[in-house]
């Protein structure tokens, strides 16, 4: 990446506001347990399993590698059945399905998760056709400290109808390796290697310019790996 390009990445924390929320009756937790991963992308790609960790880009400093989470939800908007749904679904070195991957962790209690989510609600389909996936993963229930129950789940999945994935990870379980400690959440990662480019508490001040940016550098910048 050329100097040119560093302030791109550097800005994208800035548009994540200073606030995160931090908590607030759940009914029965949902599994801890992390299912099985996928350990290959859909062409068969084994996920990268070096310099995996929860460091960011900076500047010209690549970032690390996020580790090969797998979780339990409704994927693609289904609501019928809970699947499986690994990072490595999303490896993809030569970008033929996503250009960027954007990983949100959120609260049942949460309003200011509450409030990104409606933000992203209108901009779904958009984000989609440009090659964004995205992946939203519930941590907490009513309560903090508390896993999401199912009914929880159903209900952010009923109020939000969101096209995309939206899992669970019980306390956050998996993505405590993140060294994240207030919801939401917001993470930005290439597919062409799954480098981290950013790690975020609280909710961006845009989404739409929040991702925009990250798609900008991606699609600017050679892989890092």
């Amino acid at each position: 990446m050329t100097p040119m390009r560093a302030p791109l990445l550097l800005a994208l924390a800035g548009l994540a506001l200073a606030v995160a929320c931090s908590g607030g009756t759940s009914t029965e937790e949902l599994p801890r347990e992390a299912p099985t991963a996928n350990t290959k992308n859909p062409d068969g790609i084994a996920y990268p399993t070096d310099f995996l960790g929860a460091i960011t880009r900076r500047g010209t400093t690549r970032g690390e590698r996020i580790p090969n989470f797998a979780f339990r939800g409704y994927l693609s908007g289904d609501r019928t059945k809970l699947e499986t749904r690994s990072l490595a679904d999303f490896y993809d070195p030569g970008t033929k399905r996503y250009k960027l991957i954007h990983v949100i962790a959120v609260a049942y209690w949460c309003s200011i998760c509450r409030g990104e989510t409606k933000e992203i609600a209108p901009i779904q389909t958009k984000l989609r056709s440009d090659g964004v996936v995205q992946l939203a993963v519930m941590i907490n229930g009513a309560s903090n400290g508390i896993g999401p129950s199912l009914a929880e789940l159903e209900d952010w999945h009923t109020s939000y109808n969101p096209s995309y994935d939206l899992a669970f990870d019980v306390r956050g379980t998996q993505l405590a390796a993140m060294r994240f400690s207030g919801v939401p959440w917001n993470a930005l990662i290439d597919p062409r290697t799954m480098e981290l480019l950013t790690s975020t508490e609280g909710a961006p001040q845009n989404v739409a310019s929040y991702i925009d940016a990250g798609l900008a550098f991606v699609t600017s910048a050679p892989p890092s790996y």
